[in-house]
């Protein structure tokens, strides 16, 4: 009865751990959809309010709504704190990455966007702002392949693994 029981709990967390990995790639999904969503609204809220960065981030985080709102709220605490925008945008970066589960080359890229924020005039921030949505959607396709890829196999591999050992035990 104790190695049934035994056997049961290690197949319920080898199906926990896939499922908690399935759930972070989804996560992770939805992270760089949002980013592509706030990259979209800022470049029209620039092209046609003709408002700094500062000013758009501090009024999305007024409205509310969006799904990157802690993001926001970070980023504002920082400005709010005296930090520049460069330093502001890095730091809720490194925190919105890991609640969205970000990989390394999403946080670098998102990090390397804060380089060129306010540096120059209203059509460079614009083309700066298009050329991130694309590398963005770019890592959005890998993201989406990936969690259709290994979803399933994941899920499968964990039921059988336990399966196997369940098998071994008994």
């Amino acid at each position: 009865m104790i190695k049934l029981l035994g056997c049961l709990m290690v197949a319920g967390a080898s199906v926990l751990m896939a499922l908690n990995y399935i759930k972070n790639l989804r996560v992770r999904v939805k992270g760089l959809r949002a980013m592509i969503e706030f990259f979209t609204v800022i470049r029209i809220k620039i092209n046609y309010e003709l408002s700094s960065i500062p000013e758009l981030i501090r009024g999305l985080k007024e409205k509310g709504g969006y799904p990157i709102s802690s993001f926001l709220s970070e980023c504002v605490s920082n400005l709010d704190k005296g930090k520049e925008l460069k330093e502001a945008w890095y730091l809720a970066i490194k925190s919105f990455s890991k609640q969205m589960c970000l990989t390394n080359s999403d946080t670098s890229m998102l990090s390397e966007f804060s380089a060129g924020l306010g540096d120059s005039d209203l059509s460079g921030q614009i083309a700066n702002i298009q050329l991130y949505t694309e590398m963005l959607e770019k890592n959005l396709q890998e993201a989406e392949k990936i969690l259709k890829e290994k979803s399933k196999v994941t899920l499968s591999c964990s039921l059988f693994g336990s399966l196997i050992i369940l098998v071994l035990l008994i």
